[in-house]
């Protein structure tokens, strides 16, 4: 796809071998200043779930609750020629316009070659029988119209190559879901709820750390409207950042919040500043930020456990901050397995480690809900065990 740019006059996206695509401002501009506001491509109000589309989300969050929302929404950035008619309650195709723009966000599209992800077939599963149900209009079998039976929802129940289509769609729809969806708040709404949103030309910032992002965004749940502001001074020709992390993450020590966005964005941080001289960051070390409420020594010692997992003090290109930054490997395709990053360490034990350390932090995960969210962060375990300690926050 390409970026139809001309109807944007405040700003420009270009794409950079290192960084991916970035936007730049075409014009100067003050402190505060709007630059666009844009509504969402998607809305997704999950308080406001059908029951099939709840008992999805219940079942989709016992294989990984970090992931659950991503498919839920993926069901919502459907075109009409991927859907069979008719539709499940509450789900309504994308115009070609704006399905085009979803897919123009980064992401992963799986070939025709790769299977589908369980939580794809999963999805898969209840949206067929929600679609039969409302052309029925019964709810036979299923007292609540939604829950089809266990052996329904496997792997193999996908019953033909219009099903397993589905199913690709939406692991790709999910893929840039992941990367770019944001949770906003309608404080409009009585009581203020939260909700799951895409949008499109914010979604080609790219992130800055330490404070030294040049924008930022709010949300209206009345015109259901994003606003984006500059958060300082910007020439003409400026990259236009947003911060993609809040504190305390966003004033670590470099290394500290470098290794963080790795871990859950997968990337490794090249903005203004990350790639400052040695000489000119601030003196700062892991354990210098204090949170709130939380007494030094305790922060400092989880931040030293969070740098030391795996038995590594920092990723490779932490630990030469003075090297040039490398760029991001390119991520496997959805549904490959990722190589291990170091050392002969397989998958089951990988998975073990998780395993472990959930029962020692008490995370309550599933064998399977551990191995699908290990699997979906390419066998990294402390990015795993980020992702599980977010969804039992999240519960």
């Amino acid at each position: 796809f390409t970026l139809n740019a001309t109807d944007w006059p405040e700003t420009s996206t270009e794409f950079s071998e290192d960084r991916g695509f970035l936007t730049r401002a075409k014009r100067a501009f003050d402190s505060g200043d709007v630059i666009f506001q844009e509504p969402p491509l998607v809305l997704v109000y999950p308080q406001r779930d059908p029951p099939w589309l709840a008992a999805l989300r219940t079942d989709l969050k016992a294989e990984s609750e970090a992931c659950a929302w991503q498919y839920c929404m993926a069901v919502h950035c459907l075109p009409a020629h991927a859907c069979r008619k008719p539709l499940p309650d509450g789900v309504q195709p994308l115009d070609d316009f704006i399905y085009h723009k979803v897919m123009q966000l980064c992401g992963e599209s799986p070939s025709e070659s790769m299977e589908p992800s369980l939580l794809a077939v999963i999805t898969v599963r209840h949206f067929v029988r929600a679609a039969r149900e409302e052309a029925s209009e019964t709810s036979a079998g299923a007292p609540d119209g939604s829950r089809p039976p266990a052996d329904d929802v496997h792997r193999d129940a996908l019953r033909d190559d219009g099903e397993r289509q589905l199913a690709r769609q939406l692991d790709a729809v999910a893929s840039r879901i992941a990367r770019n969806g944001f949770q906003v708040m309608d404080m409009k709404a009585r009581p203020p709820t939260s909700a799951d949103a895409l949008f499109h030309r914010v979604s080609f910032f790219n992130h800055c750390c330490a404070g030294e992002n040049s924008a930022s965004w709010t949300f209206d749940g009345g015109s259901r409207l994003m606003t984006v502001r500059t958060s300082r001074p910007v020439e003409s020709g400026d990259e236009l950042t947003i911060s993609y992390i809040s504190k305390p993450w966003s004033n670590l020590a470099r290394q500290a919040r470098r290794r963080y966005l790795k871990q859950n964005f997968n990337f490794v941080c090249l903005c203004r500043a990350c790639t400052r001289p040695l000489a000119e960051q601030p003196a700062a070390s892991v354990g210098e930020e204090r949170a709130p409420g939380v007494e030094q020594n305790k922060l400092a010692g989880l931040l030293r456990r969070w740098m030391t997992d795996e038995g590594r003090t920092v990723d490779d290109d932490e630990a030469a901050p003075d090297a040039e930054p490398r760029p991001e490997p390119t991520p496997p395709p959805a549904g490959e397995r990722a190589a291990p990053r170091a050392g002969p360490i397989s998958e089951g034990e990988r998975l073990e480690r998780v395993l472990r350390r959930c029962q020692e932090e008490g995370l309550g995960a599933t064998r399977d809900g551990a191995a699908a969210a290990l699997q979906l962060e390419g066998g990294h375990v402390g990015k795993t065990m980020i992702r599980l300690r977010r969804e039992r926050s999240q519960a």
